[in-house]
């Protein structure tokens, strides 16, 4: 990305930065979405206290048999990291599982996203310690970078597993390699100012 795009999407980021997506929310005519989600909050997550929101709507356009997302913007973002942990734990319940909340991202970051979340569900299969934060994976500590794509590599293949203490990598044609990052170096690095 150049300088300026990359400055737009922060900006993006950072306007969207209180907001949450919530999926399977029945859509009626009429509706209260702020109403709907006190009510998705206060049932299914077990949060008592109420939450506020600056605005709360509907996504994209209406088409008939499709129930279109919610998204809100939280008046304090200690309220909005509520929620969003308490439906990572909350929303695995059987009874819970019409139910999704997602952060939003600008579309560049998601793209991002998108390619790392094959590694990020196989790291989890693994049981390695993965964590997707922001347009970055890092797993067991480490930031990690996927190979660059083309016709022989399939970016969804699981990434090769780390073994012993030399930390031997698999490699081969058919899958992908895990090439940490080191932290905190370079642009944008975590814990640098701008």
């Amino acid at each position: 990305m150049n300088d300026l795009n990359e400055r737009h999407v922060g900006l993006q980021s950072r306007s969207m930065r209180d907001n949450l997506i919530f999926h399977g929310i029945v859509e009626t005519d009429n509706e209260n979405c702020e109403d709907k989600l006190k009510e998705l909050i206060a049932e299914k997550l077990d949060i008592r206290h109420t939450v506020e929101f600056h605005r709360a709507h509907r996504m994209g356009r209406r088409v008939h048999g499709k129930t279109r997302p919610i998204i809100a913007k939280f008046v304090q973002f200690k309220e909005r990291e509520l929620v969003r942990k308490s439906a990572f734990t909350k929303l695995k319940r059987e009874q819970n599982r019409n139910y999704g909340i997602n952060e939003q991202f600008p579309r560049e970051i998601n793209e991002k996203r998108k390619l790392l979340y094959p590694y990020y569900k196989s790291a989890k299969r693994q049981q390695k310690r993965a964590q997707l934060i922001y347009d970055k994976l890092y797993i067991d500590g480490e930031l990690f970078t996927p190979p660059p794509q083309d016709d022989t590599n399939n970016p969804k293949l699981d990434p090769p597993t780390r073994s012993g203490p030399t930390e031997s990598r698999r490699l081969s044609a058919a899958a992908p390699t895990f090439t940490p990052r080191p932290r905190g170096g370079g642009r944008g690095g975590r814990g640098q100012r701008r």
